[in-house]
């Protein structure tokens, strides 16, 4: 349990890294010192928020596939529109970033519809596509998106 509670801390640590605020959310939210993590989900980007749903979402499904499950996720609506939201740094978008996405969407969709043969191969091919993209965007929580593998 100690152990799940590190780590936990340390992937929130390491999303939160990927996002800027200004001075003034920063006093609103009362984050008083660099490792306090308080409030801080309201005056993030829609992307930001969007990444940490999706990691929650993978690491459910990664206790699933480790145990043999297929999860048959149905997940696809909920991050159709990674295009579409807005990221921390406007630099963070444009036609590269859209290819990115597009291979995101094509993995989560061979993931939902995978047999149960290739659920760790499609699982596996889903979270490389995220590593995928934060080599180019957002490099500060790849770290914890590789522990995501199944190996």
């Amino acid at each position: 349990m100690i152990r799940w509670t590190f780590y936990t801390t340390v992937i929130l640590i390491a999303l939160v890294s990927c996002v800027s605020s200004s001075e003034k959310d920063t006093e609103k939210e009362g984050i008083v010192s660099s490792g306090e993590l308080v409030n801080a989900r309201r005056s993030r980007a829609e992307l930001a928020n969007l990444m940490r749903d999706l990691y929650t979402d993978l690491q459910t499904s990664r206790v699933q596939v480790k145990e043999g499950a297929n999860p048959k996720l149905s997940i696809l609506d909920k991050y159709a529109w990674i295009k579409e939201a807005n990221p921390t740094d406007a630099e963070d978008s444009g036609p590269v970033f859209e290819a990115y996405a597009d291979g995101f969407i094509q993995s989560l969709r061979g993931l939902e519809n995978t047999s149960d043969a290739d659920v760790v191969k499609n699982y596996n091919l889903l979270v490389n596509s995220c590593i995928g993209c934060h080599q180019q965007y957002c490099i500060g929580p790849l770290d914890i998106i590789r522990k995501l593998e199944i190996k």
